[in-house]
């Protein structure tokens, strides 16, 4: 399977207004990537260099209806970024995709999410 992101892939950034999240987000958009928002808990409401930051990703999927999620949080937080993403993924994937999602990651019992 391939990811295909292009100029019209619709990106949102979790973590963006840390450190990381603000300098890549911002050199992305000055380079013409197309960012529609932004996540972090607590300062949902707020914009952040030009853009909207949201509390949830369901909240930012819900209103900006991204295609892919950047995260760039620090990494003791990067497996609840991470579990937030595919969440809100799964709620629009359909059951045959799910189905095959589970056996891979299952298929040796699990250690791709160990590694």
């Amino acid at each position: 399977m391939s990811v295909l992101i292009n100029a019209d892939t619709k990106v949102i950034v979790q973590g963006i207004t840390g450190r990381a999240g603000t300098f890549y987000t911002d050199m992305a958009v000055r380079y013409g990537s197309q960012y529609v928002g932004g996540v972090r808990p607590g300062k949902g409401g707020s914009t952040h260099i030009g853009l909207p930051v949201f509390d949830t990703v369901a909240e930012a999927v819900k209103q900006t209806q991204p295609d892919a999620s950047l995260i760039l949080v620090p990494a003791h937080k990067a497996a609840d970024a991470m579990i937030d993403a595919a969440v809100e993924e799964a709620k629009s994937a359909p059951p045959p995709d799910l189905s095959m999602a589970d056996k891979d990651v299952w298929a040796d019992g699990g250690s791709a999410w160990r590694n």
